[in-house]
């Protein structure tokens, strides 16, 4: 059986979000859905004054992204929606991560009450 992978790009609109709770030193991470649009993000975020620095990826558990950045900045930002990606930034890096949602622009501190909930279903499987 033949497998084929199509590259599913998706777009963000105007890039019009309010950055003033944002750390000055970000690092920026996505899907591969946003990957394309995350110079855009960088672009808007330094004509606020906020040094934001491309990561890349985040792939499933994989936030290695993040991780080899995280001594440059003092948090992230994710793009995209949903928590999966974003913990795992935050449980990786031990860094905050504020996730800015692609179709509102609404952006949002990930709770440390989330990253915690993770880490003690984590410790119970041990």
């Amino acid at each position: 059986m033949k497998t084929y992978h199509i590259e599913a790009k998706s777009l963000l609109g105007k890039i019009d979000f309010d950055a003033s709770g944002l750390p000055k030193k970000l690092g920026i991470v996505t899907t591969i859905q946003y990957l394309h649009e995350m110079k855009k993000i960088v672009d808007y975020l330094w004509k606020k004054e906020i040094k934001a620095v491309v990561c890349g990826q985040v792939l499933g558990c994989d936030a290695g992204a993040g991780v080899r950045h995280k001594g440059d900045v003092d948090a992230f930002l994710y793009i995209g929606t949903g928590e999966f990606h974003p913990i795992g930034v935050a449980l990786q890096t031990g860094k905050p991560v504020f996730v800015l949602h692609p179709e509102s622009m609404n952006i949002r501190k990930l709770s440390s009450d989330d990253v915690e909930k993770i880490k003690k279903k984590k410790k119970g499987m041990l």
